[in-house]
């Protein structure tokens, strides 16, 4: 019987549980542990026969522990076998900082490739622990989402690349026609990043609801890291008293569509937080699953970019107008 891939790396993941858990064992101890653990009964493990699968197993074994010895993965002390005892790679975050922004300046990476790449630059892929590299990838996790708020790195299309060259950009200073004002809008709102759109719509959505007659109570961005998928509530009140509960997701994309499962998501947020209307944002599209969906519930509804530029004329938050076309309100992209 050939020892397949699958049953060499189970072999290789026995060994290095067992050590885990018995810190120095003999050789015959480590096999005969593993033999337990691949749950042999003591008459296969007598049956001596070249052809059982419990003697294959064995004789792969004590190949493995040899090859391990050999590459520094264990150690062997008087007979005695041991995983290295080497300490795990602990990372700072401003060394984690530099190192993203260092990948990033050279090309887009998904997150999982920035992960791969972060654990072969620090080495915790090569010590035997994964403590390390877990630890690595949520220190990695927050200090992406850190520059991403702070527009630091754009996030497109499950892709981070950096936006370093957006210090150097340059937007008209002068009234564009309405169409090429609108691309030129929805564009600035993705270059300022996840954080400062939650101000925006948290700023737009407060001055639509004054100018239709409703008081703003309260406006609060509760968006961050554990925001449970709501990012801005807006309490209001009408001039006979009846009061809203307004909550607001808000998605800055360039051209990933927001899918029917973020819609749901969000909508199981909303009911769960007890509120009592719901408003998707977003500088993209709605998938046509996640349009069908909103038209089916009654207290939640969806804003494009289209929808978002027609309310920033009508409350003329961040955008001016003259005869001669539409203009930034930079007071509004300059805090």
């Amino acid at each position: 019987m050939a020892i397949t891939s699958e049953e060499k790396q189970k072999v290789l993941a026995a060994i290095l549980d067992y050590l885990s858990f018995n810190k120095a064992e003999t050789r015959k101890q480590v096999i005969e542990g593993v033999l337990d653990m691949y749950g042999f009964s003591d008459k296969e493990k007598q049956n001596r026969s070249c052809n059982s699968k419990c003697n294959k197993i064995r004789s792969y074994i004590g190949t493995v522990l040899t090859d391990m010895i050999t590459n520094g993965t264990i150690v062997k002390t008087n007979n005695y076998y041991s995983l290295l005892k080497e300490k795990a790679v602990v990372v700072k975050e401003e060394r984690c900082r530099n190192a993203i922004l260092n990948f990033l300046g050279k090309r887009a990476y998904t997150k999982k490739d920035l992960y791969t790449a972060l654990q072969k630059y620090f080495q915790t892929d090569k010590t035997p622990t994964i403590d390390d590299d877990n630890a690595l990838k949520g220190l990695a996790g927050n200090v992406l989402r850190k520059l991403v708020d702070d527009a630091n790195v754009i996030l497109d299309d499950g892709k981070y690349s950096l936006a370093a060259q957006i210090a150097k950009k340059t937007y008209p200073k002068h009234p564009v026609n309405e169409e090429t004002f609108e691309h030129i809008f929805i564009e600035r709102l993705c270059d300022c990043g996840g954080k400062f759109f939650e101000k925006f719509i948290a700023s737009l959505l407060e001055k639509y609801f004054v100018l239709t007659g409703r008081d703003v109570i309260n406006c609060d961005i509760v968006g961050g890291v554990n925001d449970g998928g709501i990012d801005v509530v807006i309490d209001t009140v009408d001039e006979l008293g009846f009061t809203e509960k307004i909550m607001i997701q808000g998605k800055c994309r360039r051209n990933a569509q927001i899918t029917e499962k973020e819609v749901r998501e969000f909508y199981g947020a909303l009911s769960a937080k007890g509120g009592t209307k719901g408003m998707f944002v977003t500088t993209s599209t709605f998938h046509p699953s996640a349009q069908q969906f909103l038209l089916s519930i009654d207290k939640c509804v969806g804003i494009d970019a289209n929808k978002l530029f027609d309310l920033a004329k009508r409350t003329t938050y961040g955008v001016r107008s003259n005869k001669d076309g539409y203009l930034f309100d930079e007071a509004v992209y300059n805090i």
